[in-house]
């Protein structure tokens, strides 16, 4: 049971940091299970960090559409070449138009 304990620690503690060391590999097999297991953490780590930003950005749908509207505009700016000087302008006056 304790070889056990010892493995599920070693690895929650390596999915959400880089270990605490008193548990590390000493083949290169050990070391390459190692760097996959911290490679699959920091990735479910950033599902988990997207999931929850689209979920909090959900909540709010009138801030999600007045981005969406800035989007486009910005994009139809930079395809219709218009000057830096003239896109911060109207970006300007669009943000004070929202207050």
């Amino acid at each position: 049971m304790s070889q056990y304990c010892a493995s599920i620690y070693w690895t929650i503690a390596t999915m959400m940091a880089v270990g605490y060391g008193e548990i590390s590999g000493d083949t290169s097999y050990e070391r390459l299970y190692a760097i996959f297991t911290q490679l699959v953490g920091a990735i479910a780590f950033g599902f988990i960090i997207a999931t929850v930003t689209l979920i909090v950005e959900s909540m709010d749908p009138g801030a999600s559409a007045n981005k969406m509207k800035r989007d486009e505009l910005r994009d139809f700016m930079n395809e219709k070449n218009f000057t830096r000087d003239l896109q911060k302008k109207v970006s300007e006056r669009n943000t004070a138009s929202e207050l």
